[in-house]
């Protein structure tokens, strides 16, 4: 016959036991707290914009609608091979930054603002350097290709550069979330060892 237990009962069989459940807990914090520093990685964030405005702005005849529905477009120029090629070979020439065409596509994400002519760019790498390094260069060669790479006729003018003071970071896993996880399954497995060693016991 399966033993049955109160509310109070319970609460008595923890309480007895309560160094036992809080050494699971503070053993299980240490493990995933370990854990979650073994994979930690800090990822560096740098950004860059600039506006794309249409050579025939100026003329009365000019669709502004029709050229906001080109910054989708003009966002995916950044990563056309002659664009890459070209930030790749300044990288390598005026920064000693080796990256292949593959890593450097990766690694730069560009987005058009909503309603609006300003493209932001944006690098994530390892490093706080490397992604000032290459958001500015990819930048300054969209600058220079990107009006021969697209039909329409544009004027790109860089926004704002990237600065090292002003590079954001975010590391992760965070470990104070392990271990927070690890001391409640910690304490949760001792309650339930607990718990059926009592039973065990009980019916034995």
């Amino acid at each position: 016959m399966a033993k049955r237990y109160s509310i109070k009962d319970l609460f008595n069989l923890m309480f007895r036991h309560i160094i036992i459940i809080f050494a699971f807990g503070i053993v299980l914090s240490v493990v995933f707290g370990g854990m979650a520093k073994m994979k930690q990685k800090t990822t560096y964030s740098a950004s860059s914009s600039v506006m794309v405005a249409n050579e025939h702005s100026a003329d009365k005849s000019y669709n502004v609608k029709n050229d906001l529905g080109m910054m989708q477009t003009y966002a995916d120029v950044a990563s056309d091979g002659v664009i890459l090629k070209n930030a790749q070979k300044n990288l390598k020439k005026n920064s000693h930054v080796n990256v292949s065409i593959s890593e450097l596509s990766d690694y730069v994400k560009v987005e058009a603002r909503d309603d609006s002519f300003v493209l932001d760019f944006k690098v994530d790498s390892g490093s706080k350097k490397k992604s000032q390094t290459i958001v500015n260069t990819v930048v300054n060669s969209y600058k220079q290709l990107a009006p021969q790479v697209v039909e329409n006729q544009i004027d790109v003018k860089v926004l704002s550069t990237a600065k090292q003071n002003v590079v954001s970071s975010r590391t992760s896993p965070s470990v104070k979330k392990y271990v927070l996880v690890g001391a409640a399954i910690g304490v949760l497995l001792g309650m339930v060892l607990v718990f059926a060693k009592d039973t065990w016991k009980y019916m034995g």
